[in-house]
């Protein structure tokens, strides 16, 4: 089985996108983002940006992510070969621009750091929900060393 990233949706559920099958583990990063009223749009439109930018970053297995509540709550989901890849992307250009566009924005950011089984870890919209009451998916260990909320 393929690591599996569901759609984020606005509403409803929407089908999981799955990621090409490999070997071995994957490091997942779940961020919920709050957005104030007066940033959403600019919020919206620098992160639907980056994540077009994202198609061949190195090591980026999958990535997805989603709006909900009017764009008041911004999701993204994204797995990766390794934590350093992770590292390398957040450092990348086109990350430094959407912060710089858009952080203003953001009220309250949480992030979740996993390590998953590529096997069989699935991370739907339900088990992502779960990550802000502290469920943990099957398949996957919380790094508590990691996780972090930015207010």
């Amino acid at each position: 089985m393929s690591l599996v990233l569901a759609s984020l949706p606005a509403a409803g559920q929407a089908a999981p996108i799955t990621a090409p099958s490999t070997e071995g583990r994957a490091y997942v990063v779940v961020t919920r983002a709050d957005v104030g009223f007066d940033g959403r749009l600019t919020f919206a439109l620098s992160s639907m940006r980056l994540v077009s930018r994202m198609a061949g970053t190195p090591g980026l297995i999958a990535q997805r992510q989603g709006f909900r509540r009017l764009g008041a709550e911004v999701w993204t989901a994204t797995a990766w070969e390794s934590p350093e890849a992770m590292k390398d992307f957040v450092r990348s250009a086109a990350h430094a621009e959407a912060m710089r566009e858009a952080a203003f924005a953001i009220t309250r950011m949480t992030t979740h750091h996993l390590d998953c089984d590529r096997d069989r870890a699935t991370l739907e919209w339900r088990e992502v929900r779960g990550l802000a009451e502290g469920r943990v998916p099957e398949g996957c260990v919380l790094r508590p060393s990691e996780r972090s909320e930015v207010r």
